[in-house]
């Protein structure tokens, strides 16, 4: 009968099949889990079967092992297959078994339990002695292979762990700290890893390592007893930030060593220039005294052409102001003059039409009455100008319904537009909005853009009249497809008394007094006017007001 025990060995071993089932054991695995009692029992049964046993009988330390069982198993499981990588076990009463699994030709696997407690407490204590350390502090084996680090070690290269584990060379460590650029290296990194290959196993080798982060730090490798390398990490940064400083003020101070030495050439030079400069000044010393009695002459001379100047500006002055006031009287009895016959002519015609009552005087009584209701309209715009020219309109604001005031300004054109047969469009983004305006005035600025559009939009015409509410206040736009003007024509239309058709055979009647009485309208209320127009295509007049009222 085969003997499956393996006998007792300083360690204990187990043998597995390639599918995972027990061939052979060791009796020393009974020191570690008593609870297997019998080990010829377990020769035949599943290694996870063994491990479960181990398990539900205590034998395993840890949270995870008595909380989460399965969770535990599974982890370890999944080491199963990971060959030559010891890992650490421990047990419920204190002791530490480090496994191993190493493979077999025949495809049988060999794990191996080693009680490495003492072992595990000299390395806790190691380990307390390097995280205690101010330095970071790293140990290899005597393949040059990790074993062992302190936490400060590990942030500064902020590796993940596993380049951070038992078995991984140096050689791969520096590789991946290469490849991901945390040091920054003179040369390739090829040539880079072969120094420092060839510098490691020299004694008391120190390497200076720069970091991308501007941190600067000294490697010094030191022997251990038992033939591996204790990697010392010291931070050097504020030596070498010492050393840049002392490099920079160096080379200021030769920079500044060279400035003086061209600054000495330099003051010899102007010293040469003073003495000139000096000799110069004495020759304009005597220049300028001339200038001086030169001057005071010209001086003199000024102030005499200056006080008759003022004289005759303070006349001019005089004599404007008797002017204005000339004017202002010649337009009040003017006013005066010409309304009081033209109202009288416009009350007799009136009367006359209801007295006679037939059709032929009807007719001529109308004519009469709109001529002098003409006359009498361009006598109130001259007067308005002037009076707007002279400051003395004083606005009676009101708050005013815009839609409203519009339509009122439209139907007294409607006759007039139905004549035409115009098509009138009315694009009103806005239906209720207050406006404060002085509503005779305003009225009569629209009343002015409508009689334009009118008068020069051909029969079948179009004209619109639309508008928008902004944050800063709002605009009303009439729009037109009749004549239009060119740009000069424009600039003579908005002109006082400006007309563009200035023949006597004109078609269309007036002295050129609506846009310009229409923009110091709108400029009184705080707005502007803007006259847009392209011959042969149309014109667009639009008013913009500013900081009004509006609800």
């Amino acid at each position: 009968m085969e003997n499956n025990n393996l006998g007792t060995t300083p360690l204990g071993i187990m043998i597995l099949d390639n599918q995972n089932v027990i061939k052979r054991v060791d009796q020393k695995l009974l020191e570690f889990f008593p609870i297997l009692e019998d080990l010829s029992n377990l020769v035949g049964k599943g290694f996870e079967e063994m491990l479960l046993l181990v398990l539900e009988g205590g034998s395993i330390a840890g949270e995870l092992a008595a909380n989460n069982p399965r969770l535990w198993l599974e982890e370890r499981m999944s080491k199963h297959l990971v060959f030559n990588a010891p890992f650490e076990v421990k047990l419920s009463d204190g002791r530490v078994l480090d496994v191993t699994q190493i493979p077999s030709q025949n495809g049988d696997v060999a794990i191996q339990w080693i009680d490495v407690t003492e072992r595990s407490i000299l390395r806790r204590q190691m380990k307390s002695v390097l995280e205690s350390a101010g330095d970071g502090i790293v140990v290899w084996d005597q393949k040059y292979s990790f074993y062992d680090c302190n936490e400060r070690f590990r942030r500064r290269f902020n590796l993940c762990d596993d380049l951070l584990r038992k078995g991984i060379s140096s050689d791969v460590f520096f590789a991946a700290v290469l490849e991901k650029n945390i040091l920054i290296i003179e040369g390739n990194k090829a040539e880079w890893l072969e120094k420092y290959k060839k510098n490691r196993i020299l004694p008391a080798t120190e390497i200076i390592l720069e970091f991308n982060n501007d941190q600067y730090f000294i490697m010094k490798n030191r022997r251990s007893s038992d033939g591996g390398i204790i990697s010392i990490l010291t931070d050097i940064s504020e030596i070498k930030r010492a050393e840049r400083e002392l490099i920079l003020r160096g080379k200021s101070l030769e920079k500044a060593f060279n400035d003086l030495e061209l600054s000495h050439v330099a003051v010899e030079t102007q010293g040469a220039d003073l003495v000139r400069l000096a000799e110069d000044l004495d020759f304009a010393k005597q220049d300028t005294r001339e200038k001086c009695i030169e001057l005071e002459n010209i001086k003199n001379n000024l102030e005499n052409i200056v006080e008759n100047k003022t004289i005759a500006l303070k006349e001019a002055l005089r004599l404007s102001t008797l002017d204005n006031q000339a004017k202002s009287n010649f337009l009040s009895t003017m006013s005066h003059e010409f309304r009081t016959p033209l109202n009288a002519i416009i009350g007799f015609s009136d009367l006359l039409k209801i007295k006679l009552n037939d059709e032929k005087s009807t007719i001529f009584l109308t004519e009469i009455s709109e001529a002098a209701h003409h006359l009498l309209k361009l006598v109130q715009n001259v007067l308005a100008i002037s009076d707007f020219d002279e400051g003395k309109v004083n606005l009676l604001k009101t708050d005013c319904s815009l839609i409203d005031l519009l339509e009122a300004c439209v139907t007294q054109y409607r006759k007039e537009i139905n004549h035409k047969k115009i098509n009138l469009i009315n694009g009103y983004d806005i239906t209720d909005i207050v406006i404060n305006v002085d509503p005779d005035r305003f009225s009569q600025a629209i009343r002015n853009l409508v009689s334009n559009a009118i008068k020069f939009t051909p029969e079948n015409g179009q004209i619109e009249i639309s508008t928008l509410k902004s944050q800063q206040g709002f605009k009303i736009n009439i729009i037109d497809n009749g004549v239009g003007m060119d740009k000069k024509e424009l600039e003579m239309a908005i002109k006082l008394f400006g007309q563009v058709d200035m023949t006597i055979n004109r078609q269309n009647s007036g002295i050129g007094l609506g846009l310009s009485l229409t923009n110091r309208i709108v400029n009184a209320h705080g707005g502007d006017l803007v006259i847009d127009s392209v011959k042969g295509v149309g014109t667009t007049a639009t008013i913009y007001l500013q900081n009004v009222k509006t609800f």
